[in-house]
C-alpha cells in the first residue's frame, strides 16, 4: 500500500506542475512572449512524461493491484 500511495503522491505533484505551467502558457501567449512559451512547453511536456510513466508503474506494474489485494 506504502508503494500506492508514493506514486499517487507522485502523481498529484506531477498534475499540480503540469496545471501551473498550463497557466503560465496561457500568459505568456497573452503577452507576446512566444520563446517563453516555447520553454515552457518543454516542461509541461516533461511533466506528461512523468505522469505516463507513473501510470505505467501504477498500473501495469502492478502497484495498485497489489495494494488493493494487501487491504
Amino acid at each position: 500500500m506504502l508503494d500506492a500511495a508514493i506514486v499517487a503522491n507522485a502523481q498529484a505533484v506531477e498534475h499540480y506542475e503540469m496545471c501551473r505551467y498550463g497557466t503560465l502558457i496561457a500568459w505568456a501567449e497573452e503577452l507576446g512572449h512566444d520563446d517563453i512559451v516555447r520553454f515552457l512547453t518543454t516542461n509541461l511536456n516533461e511533466e506528461k512524461a512523468v505522469n505516463t510513466k507513473l501510470n505505467t508503474v501504477a498500473l501495469r506494474k502492478g502497484v495498485n493491484a497489489k495494494a488493493s489485494s494487501a487491504a
